[in-house]
């Protein structure tokens, strides 16, 4: 069990503790979609497969070895292995998935009875190695009727075992040792407890120690909140096993390799429904199951632990396992801390001279197994063996501690009890799972889905209690799955200084003073236990605090597959209030019915600003204070005394609880005391049929009720009265249901014969639901698109209010600027802007109001439209402006488009103009024909598009042949006269 160091768990049995199964198996096909109700049991039918051969009752096991009662029985084993063989086999799944099939197994109690169970494979064994060893096979299994209630079965050469859960308690049924086909049924914590327990009697030495591979992480996660089971990690896990084990179970390589399947079958029970975590073995794990002691690699102690890597390399390969562990019968267990993955992740042991049973699976083997995940030690003990192996950051449950990771039955006088409870504490939990998510242990490992969703859970406000008054913590859980399947664990979160006796476990305003339970279908706890409450007993394990302090308290909720979720509440502590206390009753009865009794209490400062409690309610128990549901009063003041009415009922053991109206804490009558019920009081004993359409009323009479009254004719002396209630109004005598209600409404009435009034009766009416058209509004999500793209309307655009549907349909009527097709719109071409569609729904039947919806249209800058262009020009011009975008255009109206380039290799010149719109042209000199050049205009956006140009030089017209005398031609003639004048002249 030491993690670094210290002292060793080991236990010595007096002999080895099995069990026994009868079982009768029909092939079944099931559907977790089916209702869930409470878990029923029945008797045994079919005799052809088991039958009882004895029971060990309290006067008889006294002379036993193993002195706890159990069942003997014996089964037909060939029939029963047949019938398992065929089961479906999953490994990922879990009681939510509907997709699973199974048998239907009937597993016995002791008492006779039996439960029913859904079977299926779930193989621990990988493939090749299942192949190889057809006998050994391992199952899972849930109640139908209460899927909190699980099990893990398996079937080997050594026999059937089954370890299940019924009504909170865990069952186990094992092969009789040394006898044929015999099996023993017992409760596992009547024989566990039962057991004397001691450890091993030494300390390792420092040589011998193993550390964790992440010394830092475990003081990271104090704060850490688990919340998880999506997902299921698989890890493969290789086991070595000591020719001593094997021996023990059998001597061969199956005998031995079956008894680690059978250990890691429950150990995967808890690490599966704890961590989401599914342990396989790995491949040729049967190369490392030894037989031989003298030439086996071990030494059969906790030093094998330094010899298990080189074992699990040599014989798997060192990348065949994600984590190693060896069992031996040399007693005790050590592991590292945090080696999963990493290089030591081998380093673990465990060894006991009997291995078997729970002692071994869950103290040892799945404690050791999780100090490799990384989870310390929670006990806060200092007595016996928890001394030096504390872990101060762990600490969070009294002495021994109870859960896995705690050293319960080691501790000397701070033992909580003889075992280990199998669960792992909240921060257990933390601890291992933030390994496996943000540590080494998340470079190994495997995921798959679960087919789960994890369960939300709220733990409530945070309040304020008085000193030494006993208080309760409720949480509120929702499982989606819909499976009833939830568990609930309020454990404290309170780390203080370390105790070594009894003595010194009492308040000091730090340390942890409430020890953990298994988890249970309560959501609620009371602190201490509500039995030592009503018998005025204290115990060391569960101490009221004194002290002016603030305390953390925790729940955890799991949900049976895989699912856990947390959450913590603060308490605050006033040691100025307290003790409250209910006082004695001045005259213990009997009372007859309807006797009004003077209770008083002991305020204790408890209405102060601080408690700040002004008002109580007073419950009655009819049954010792194993249920208090008879309200007396709702709400009164706190102010120490009050006149309350009992019921007219015989009541022999009656206690009374006085609470704070919001149930932060409460005590009870000292002494409980006896009601007779008074004759001639009239009873109402039945009802009519009542049925009423939703939203609508009824008006009851006394025709719809039957009374039984001795000394009074029914109806004639009686009148009829209604009293408040839940989901309904009255006036008068008629009722209206709640708006939108349906289903079995309970009306409270009460008859009077002018003497007595009758106690309440729970008149029920069946409520038959009317289809409501469901009613819309537009939600939150905004609805874009781009231009010129469809968009897809879902049912999320808007909101629907409609208690009787949850399946629904969306109508989109056509509108303006958009088309519609199904779900999906497509907003006109070229459209930008906002549109307005109108939407409804159907549930099916009906259709809802119509609501407008917008849509906004994003645009889209879309490519210019280039266009070709001819122009004609005359043979050597010059200059010719061409503008070549009067006939391009842009549908984005808005848009300016220029000419960003253009593309000519002609004879000419072509230029572009300064502002990009227009090019200018000059033909070739004497350049006559077509020529083309290309040209690109471009939006503001950067969208382009091209055109060509087409240019036509026509010829320049012919000169003379007319008479004709250009000016230029006459100029000349001119200046030529001129000159010749003046050259006559000169």
């Amino acid at each position: 069990m030491n993690t670094q160091s210290g002292l060793n768990k080991v236990v010595t049995l007096t002999s080895a503790i099995t069990i026994c199964l009868a079982s009768q198996i029909t092939q079944a096909t099931t559907s977790t979609s089916e209702q869930i109700t409470e878990a029923t049991h029945s008797t045994f039918k079919d005799k052809s497969y088991w039958n009882i051969i004895s029971k060990m009752n309290d006067s008889q096991y006294s002379s036993q070895a193993e002195n706890y009662p159990y069942t003997l029985m014996n089964v037909d084993e060939t029939k029963l292995t047949k019938i398992l063989t065929s089961t479906p086999s999953y490994i990922t799944k879990n009681q939510h998935d509907k997709s699973i099939t199974g048998i239907k197994l009937q597993l016995p109690l002791p008492n006779g009875e039996s439960v029913e169970y859904i079977v299926y494979e779930s193989a621990v064994l990988p493939t090749s190695l299942s192949q190889k060893y057809p006998s050994i096979k391992t199952f899972s299994g849930f109640n139908l009727k209460a899927p909190d209630n699980t099990g893990k079965f398996d079937i080997t050469p050594q026999g059937f075992h089954a370890m299940f859960r019924h009504n909170g308690t865990m069952y186990i049924i094992d092969p009789e040792k040394n006898t044929n086909q015999h099996y023993r049924i017992y409760n596992a914590s009547e024989a566990l407890n039962s057991q004397s327990y001691r450890p091993l009697d030494r300390v390792l030495e420092s040589s011998e120690k193993e550390g964790s591979e992440n010394e830092s992480f475990h003081n990271k996660t104090k704060t850490l909140k688990a919340e998880f089971g999506e997902e299921l990690r698989t890890y493969r896990l290789a086991v070595s096993a000591a020719a001593e084990f094997t021996q023990f179970h059998g001597g061969t390589v199956e005998s031995g390799l079956a008894a680690v399947v059978t250990t890691i079958n429950r150990v995967n029970e808890i690490y599966e429904k704890d961590l989401a975590i599914f342990l396989m073995l790995s491949e040729n794990n049967d190369q490392v199951i030894f037989t031989d002691t003298a030439s086996d690699p071990f030494n059969n102690n906790t030093s094998d632990i330094n010899l298990n890597r080189d074992v699990l390399d040599t014989n798997i390969g060192s990348s065949n396992y994600d984590i190693g562990h060896v069992v031996n019968t040399g007693g005790g267990g050590l592991a590292g801390l945090g080696v999963v993955c990493g290089n030591r992740r081998a380093s673990g042991v465990t060894g006991l001279s009997n291995p078997t049973t729970d002692i071994f699976y869950i103290d040892y083997v799945a404690h050791e197994i999780g100090h490799q995940f990384g989870a310390n030690h929670t006990f806060n003990g200092g007595a016996g063996s928890c001394g030096s192996n504390r872990s101060s950051g762990a600490a969070y449950e009294p002495g021994s501690a109870s859960t896995i990771m705690g050293y319960a039955g080691i501790c000397g006088d701070q033992n909580l009890q003889n075992s280990s409870d199998a669960f792992f504490h909240s921060h257990s939990i933390e601890e291992i799972r933030n390994y496996i998510s943000n540590s080494n242990g998340a470079s190994c490992g495997t995921n798959s889905s679960l087919s789960n969703n994890v369960p939300t859970v709220n733990a409530g406000a945070d309040i304020t209690i008085p000193a030494s008054t006993p208080f309760s913590l409720t949480a509120e859980a929702i499982d989606t799955d819909g499976n009833n399947s939830l568990t609930y664990s309020w454990e404290q979160l309170d780390l203080g200084p370390q105790t070594f006796s009894r003595s010194e476990m009492i308040d000091d305003g730090e340390r942890p003073l409430f020890r953990s339970y298994t988890p249970s279908s309560n959501a609620t706890r009371y602190f201490p236990q509500l039995s030592r409450v009503l018998n005025d007993t204290s115990s060391f394990d569960e101490v009221l605090p004194t002290t002016d302090r603030n305390m953390d308290f925790r729940i955890t909720v799991r949900d049976g597959a895989g699912g856990v979720n947390m959450d913590t509440v603060s308490i605050s502590v006033d040691d100025t209030a307290g003790p409250f206390t209910v006082q004695p009753l001045s005259d213990n009865g009997p009372f007859e019915g309807f006797t009004t009794i003077e209770l008083n209490w002991n305020v204790a400062n408890t209405n102060n600003d601080i408690t700040n409690c002004n008002a109580v309610k007073v419950v009655l128990s009819d049954d010792g204070g194993n249920s208090f549901d008879n309200v007396l009063l709702e709400t009164t003041d706190n102010d120490g005394t009050e006149n309350v009415q009992l019921p007219n009922a015989d009541i022999n053991d009656a206690r009374i609880l006085v609470a704070c109206t919001d149930d932060r804490f409460f005590n009870v009558s000292p002494t409980s005391f006896s009601v007779s019920a008074l004759a001639g009081v009239p009873v109402i004993t039945g009802q009519s049929d009542l049925t009423v359409l939703e939203d609508n009323s009824l008006t009851l009479s006394l025709s719809d009720i039957t009374v039984t009254d001795v000394d009074n004719n029914f109806p004639d002396d009686f009148s009829l009265s209604l009293e408040n209630g839940d989901n309904y109004t009255f006036e008068n005598f008629t009722v209206s249901p709640s708006a939108d209600f349906n289903g079995t409404l309970s009306v409270n009435i009460t008859v009077f014969d002018g003497q007595y009034t009758s106690p309440v009766y729970p008149l029920e009416i069946d409520v038959e639901a009317v289809n409501d058209a469901p009613q819309i509004s537009a939600s939150n999500q905004e609805l874009i698109t781009d231009e010129d793209v469809s968009l897809d309307i879902s049912l999320s655009a808007v909101s629907i209010n409609d208690i009787d549907s949850q399946q629904f349909t969306l109508n989109i009527i056509s509108g303006e600027n958009y088309s519609v097709e199904n779900t999906t719109i497509t907003p006109s071409e070229n459209f930008e802007g906002d549109i307005s569609i109108q939407v409804s729904v159907s549930d099916g039947e009906l259709d809802s109001n119509v609501i407008t919806l917008p849509v906004s249209v994003t645009p889209v800058n879309d490519a210019p439209i280039a266009s070709d262009d001819n122009f004609s020009v005359e043979q050597d011009s010059q200059q010719n402006s061409f503008n070549l975008l009067n006939n391009d255009s842009d549908v984005d109206i808005a848009s300016v488009l220029s000419i960003t380039n253009v593309n000519y290799s002609g004879s000419g010149t072509l230029q572009l103009s300064d502002d990009n719109l227009s090019v200018t042209y000059t033909p070739g000199s004497g350049f006559v024909g077509n020529e083309t050049f290309s040209y690109t205009i471009t939006d503001e956006a950067g969208a382009s598009a091209s055109a060509n140009v087409q240019i036509t030089v026509t010829e320049k017209p012919e000169e003379g042949g007319g008479g004709t005398i250009n000016l230029w031609t006459l100029l000349c003639l001119m200046l030529v006269g001129a000159r010749v004048v003046y050259s006559r002249n000169k």
